[in-house]
């Protein structure tokens, strides 16, 4: 599979070298940058993708800067995986790659100690989600992982209370048997584990939860 790829690969880069004048064409970057990723040449892909950001315009741009920022740091470049998420923000500042740019932009932030662009990342999130389940769910995982737990908790609630409820209020339920209940609570904990299993009992937490409970029933004193 490996040798096919690789074949596949190089063929694609000949097609691309067999147009010269189309070179810096989006569709021609795009295909350049897939054989340099099938051939394992990050430097060189995140270096495609750019150059595509650069020919191409409107959300294809923006995937384009959101893919290279993804090579750079696979290649750990943080500047420059930096760099590109916020040309990104500033050239591209609405959709679901700018939410999804702000999202890394945070944890990037969090891990440099720098609370104020932490907070500003986080802030600009809670703007765009505005009352997007999804977006919500989203916005408070990555607040639970930047130190900002207790407004993670906040929107969890909300999201696990919603009415009526929402395809994202199981998983919040599950959220917040896995974070916010205390290993020795075992009331709150099995409160939720049995919401879980009444209420959704054919999602995939519903599941989860009767299979935790089974086996922790000793442990619940069943």
């Amino acid at each position: 599979n490996t040798e096919r790829l690789a074949a596949a690969a190089e063929a694609r880069l000949r097609f691309v070298d067999a147009f010269p004048n189309h070179r810096e064409s989006p569709g021609f970057l795009r295909q350049a940058a897939y054989a340099y990723s099938a051939m394992g040449d990050r430097a060189a892909a995140a270096e495609c993708y750019l150059r595509f950001a650069n020919a191409a315009s409107g959300d294809a741009a923006a995937d384009g800067l959101l893919s290279a920022s993804d090579y750079y740091r696979a290649l750990g470049d943080e500047e420059q995986q930096v760099e590109c998420l916020e040309r990104l923000l500033a050239e591209h500042p609405e959709g679901m790659n700018a939410y999804e740019a702000r999202r890394r932009l945070a944890y990037v932030y969090h891990r440099r100690d720098d609370a104020e662009e932490t907070s500003r990342m986080l802030a600009e999130l809670a703007h765009s989600a505005g009352d997007d389940p999804a977006l919500l769910y989203a916005l408070a995982e990555t607040e639970s992982r930047t130190g900002h737990g207790e407004n993670a908790l906040q929107r969890m609630l909300t999201l696990a209370n919603a009415s009526p409820p929402n395809a994202l209020t199981p998983k919040a339920i599950q959220w917040l048997a896995l974070h916010a209940s205390s290993p020795r609570d075992k009331t709150a904990y099995r409160a939720l584990l049995e919401r879980l299993l009444t209420e959704f009992p054919d999602s995939d937490e519903g599941s989860w939860a009767k299979a935790v409970l089974t086996d922790l029933r000793e442990w619940f004193g069943d």
